[in-house]
């Protein structure tokens, strides 16, 4: 869209923004649709199966249920084809107002870069890239914040005999625990 097309589909939707509390809701609204449009569209669809194959006896899927399978991008292991993601290597990324979100649209539909930019990931693996790209870390980093993130949501007794196998003793604060798990994983 050209900055005059943008301007006058704008001035458009100022008709009908009274629909929404504000323009972050309207926003809000289009981050939803645009992703729901991301989740049927041909271009994923193919690329998805283009990428899988016939279950196969060493895949090590041995559910009969599993027609297909594909490998993950991150890992390397194989995965029933409902188990993987298709992920965009360079994020689309985010945005706050109407320009910005013209540009993200652009990037999450691959107008910019195609099918390049295209990646299978497991269920995992995605969820920690996806954390990465937001905190604009690395993927391992991202993989121990994962990790002290699930050990916080661990009941008190398993956070505290996690802590103990590793020669800690626990502190009484689940905050203290999380931090004392932290220090246990950024020394890995």
């Amino acid at each position: 869209m050209t900055h005059n097309h943008v301007e006058q589909f704008t001035g458009g939707l100022n008709v009908y923004l009274n629909f929404w509390k504000d323009e972050k809701a309207f926003l809000q609204y289009l981050r939803g649709q645009s992703r729901r449009i991301w989740s049927r569209y041909p271009v994923k669809s193919i690329f998805k199966s283009s990428k899988t194959q016939p279950n196969f006896k060493d895949s090590g899927i041995t559910s009969p249920r599993v027609k297909k399978v594909g490998q993950c991008n991150q890992c390397n292991n194989w995965f029933a084809s409902s188990h993987l993601e298709v992920d965009h290597i360079v994020a689309a990324g985010s945005f706050s107002n109407w320009e910005e979100y013209c540009q993200w649209f652009a990037r999450l539909l691959l107008l910019d870069k195609g099918e390049d930019n295209l990646q299978l990931l497991c269920n995992g693996c995605h969820t920690i890239k996806t954390h990465a790209d937001k905190l604009n870390i690395s993927f391992e980093e991202a993989t121990k914040a994962k990790d002290v993130i699930a050990f916080g949501k661990l009941p008190v007794d398993k956070q505290k005999e996690k802590l103990l196998s590793c020669g800690i003793e626990p502190s009484r604060t689940k905050v203290g625990r999380v931090r004392q798990y932290e220090d246990i994983i950024k020394l890995e």
